[in-house]
């Protein structure tokens, strides 16, 4: 149910724009383009219930439609499943859900925002059949907003201020990789092909046209899941390598590795990206390396173009580029970044004073995004933390080897979405409890590794100062909540406050006794010098599991193929 605030918002923007259509063409009934239908002319509860009731067992949305002239391929149809779309040009229309993607979607958007400056854009409500109840608050986005592009820190941001025509950009990234051919990396544990995320992953992907390689590298994986990732592989119609990390050949490569340098530790999400960079050294054919996770729901590959696209152009001199977003749906999302991470920066830049690796770590709007591109030369230099550690340990790493002026981050989306980690508030082994601990031990390590001096005493100053201001990002959260009608559950911000307080706690203990820690992974310029010949043999030893995918003739990118296609 709309907002008495949203709806008059609506009736307001529909007395200042007209619909965009083609003169001299009138818009068509969308009760004849949309059968079975029903016109909804009131927003109150009990015309939604009503409505449902008489529908089938299918979910419900409901949603105005601008520019039907052409029926529901026109650029103004999209229904997005679970959301409401309300544009102020048409009135409201009532049916089924049919089975249009989020990519569709952003399509369709796209073209609305160019054609109807101004347009009122309001994500709403959920329906289900039975109880025609809307369970979510309303929340009203404009389609356009002021970029911001003021630069902050040492970095530099690029935000999206302007709509960039996708067909346009993909060309132009084909151009440039012609000469720095670009690989994806998918770090991927096994249970992920169980969820949707992936799927709809592997179907964007499919119609990357710029990429050379596409490296999934697979985590806790028996045989048959290796089998099923290379049949979901195939789909891609493309260049595909999938690394079983859990095969013999692999694992005995790993021993080899470890007798000659240090331990690799266990399995984790770094050391599956550690054996991607390395696969992909010993092939030696990429310039550039992007890296996303496997479970990002409501993909569009513009993602992948927005975060390669500094990399790749001859003119920028980047050799990093890390994603920014908003992470929000019906309520505000990322609370390790808004609630541990921030209050936790500003905390140690009082306690420890003005530090350049602070201040670094300060500028970047989502310093644990895992969403990245650099170039295929830093594969060989930077060290890998093997744990939750990864994304704080790159951006250290990176600091080490090249200036801050090569460095940047991207506004890549909207919105951005993935699974979310319990929080295990009693448990500090898992969930964001853990991650928690981790991030907290590779920050201190790294703050020490860059110069900065700890005394013991410091650590009950930096837990009293993050308590003060993590106070403060819960009060600002709830005013963000507020402004833009957001769901805000206070009690469960401040247990997350509690349960992240107690892991830096935790993580404080650890640090101090042992400050090493666990050691990162060896950098691959260790590893191919102990073992010139590793790299050769790894790629020998993955095309020996067949997992090397070539593109077949008969898959193009407008038609996904669901059989398997090994090389």
């Amino acid at each position: 149910m709309l907002s008495r605030t949203s709806s008059s918002i609506l009736n307001r923007r529909r007395q200042k724009i007209s619909p965009a259509h083609s003169p001299g063409k009138p818009l068509r009934s969308s009760r004849t383009l949309l059968v079975p239908g029903k016109r909804l002319r009131g927003r109150t509860t009990d015309r939604f219930a009503t409505a449902a009731s008489d529908t089938r067992s299918a979910p419900i949305a409901v949603c105005t439609l601008a520019q039907m002239a052409n029926g529901p391929e026109s650029p103004g149809y999209g229904i997005l499943q679970h959301e409401i779309l309300v544009d102020p040009l048409l009135e409201d229309v009532f049916l089924p859900i049919e089975a249009v993607t989020r990519s569709l979607l952003s399509r369709r958007l796209a073209h609305l925002q160019a054609t109807t400056p101004g347009a009122l854009l309001i994500v709403s409500l959920r329906i289900y059949p039975g109880t025609g109840i809307p369970f979510t608050r309303d929340h009203a986005l404009p389609c356009f907003t002021m970029g911001d592009f003021q630069q902050r820190g040492t970095i530099t941001t690029l935000p999206r201020l302007v709509r960039v025509d996708q067909a346009e950009r993909e060309a132009e990234l084909m151009q440039f990789s012609s000469r720095a051919p670009a690989a994806l990396v998918i770090p991927c544990l096994a249970s992920e092909m169980d969820r949707p995320a992936l799927q709809e992953i592997i179907c964007e992907l499919a119609r990357v046209p710029y990429l050379d390689t596409i490296v999934v590298s697979l985590d806790a994986a028996c045989e048959s899941d290796y089998q099923r990732a290379l049949s979901f592989c195939s789909q891609l119609g493309q260049r595909a390598v999938v690394i079983w990390n859990d095969a013999p050949a692999i694992q005995t490569l790993a021993r080899e590795i470890e007798d000659q340098t240090v331990s690799l530790g266990p399995r984790g999400k770094g050391k599956a990206v550690w054996m991607a960079f390395g696969y992909l050294l010993g092939e030696g054919r990429v310039g550039c390396v992007a890296l996303h996770d496997a479970d990002l729901l409501g993909y569009e590959r513009t993602l992948l173009d927005n975060l390669l696209f500094p990399i790749l152009h001859p003119s920028l001199d980047f050799s990093f580029c890390k994603a920014y977003y908003a992470r929000f749906s019906d309520r505000l999302h990322g609370r390790v970044t808004r609630l541990l991470m921030r209050p936790l920066l500003q905390a140690m830049s009082d306690v420890v004073g003005r530090n350049p690796y602070l201040s670094y770590l300060a500028a970047f709007r989502y310093p644990l995004a895992g969403e990245l591109a650099l170039d295929a030369d830093l594969l060989r230099w930077i060290r890998v933390p093997g744990d939750w550690g990864l994304e704080m340990g790159v951006l250290f790493e990176l600091i080490r080897h090249r200036s801050s002026r090569r460095i940047c981050q991207v506004d890549v989306a909207d919105r951005f979405e993935h699974k979310h980690q319990e929080l295990s508030p009693d448990d500090p082994t898992r969930g964001l409890h853990r991650m928690a601990i981790d991030i907290v031990k590779h920050l201190l390590r790294t703050l020490a590794a860059a110069g900065a001096v700890l005394p013991v005493g410091t650590f009950k100053s930096m837990r009293v100062a993050y308590q003060r201001y993590a106070e403060d990002a819960v009060a600002d959260s709830y005013a963000l909540s507020v402004f833009n009608g957001l769901s805000y559950d206070r009690h469960e911000e401040e247990r997350a406050v509690e349960t992240f307080g107690r892991a830096l706690g935790e993580g404080c203990e650890q640090f101090v006794s042992d400050p090493l820690g666990t050691p990162a992974l060896p950098n691959w310029a260790r590893v191919q010098s102990a073992a010139p010949e590793i790299g050769e043999r790894f790629v020998r030893a993955v095309r020996d599991l067949d997992g090397l995918l070539e593109p077949c003739a008969s898959v193009s990118s407008s038609r996904i193929s669901t059989e398997p296609c090994l090389s």
